[in-house]
């Protein structure tokens, strides 16, 4: 989950949300993966295309029954005349 302006998304909106493997919160949120990878993974996510202008000011890692490892987390600029 990604904090907006000091605030974390509604439960029932798949806004600023990702998951992979089975959601088991009840919350609405965005499916990376179906299955939780056993060895280490690269998730690259468009954050503005899925969401849109916002202010990161905080990050959850919730895992729901099980664990999660992190390598890093870089946010990075695009550069506008480079797009596809």
């Amino acid at each position: 989950e990604l904090a907006d302006n000091g605030k974390f998304p509604p439960n029932d909106k798949p806004v600023r949300t990702y998951y992979v493997g089975k959601n088991t919160t009840g919350w609405t949120s965005n499916q990376l993966d179906k299955e939780v990878p056993s060895d280490w993974k690269v998730y690259i996510i468009d954050l503005w295309k899925d969401n849109g202008d916002f202010l990161i000011t905080g990050m959850a890692f919730t895992t729901m029954g099980g664990k999660g490892n992190y390598d890093r987390i870089e946010l990075l600029q695009n550069d506008p005349g480079k797009l596809n």
